[in-house]
């Protein structure tokens, strides 16, 4: 979700969850969510605890894929 977010510019937290609303169905098909999703303040803690060197590492490897669909 976040990945997919940063490729559509989104600027903050709220942006990132109104983002996963609006592709509701799309964000449910790549992540295990059970429920509701995730609020833009538990978006924000999870992000946060990341080991952000791992985290760039991943978004190095990110960079290879090709873009993601959603982003229209």
């Amino acid at each position: 979700m976040a990945r997919a977010g940063a490729r559509c510019s989104i600027e903050g937290w709220d942006d990132l969850h109104d983002f996963a609303e609006a592709k509701e169905d799309w964000t449910r098909s790549g992540e295990d969510l059970p429920d509701s999703l995730p609020s833009a303040d538990t978006i924000c803690r999870v992000l946060g605890a990341l080991d952000r060197v791992e985290f760039d590492t991943a978004r190095q490897f990110a960079s290879f894929a090709t873009p993601t669909s959603g982003c229209e």
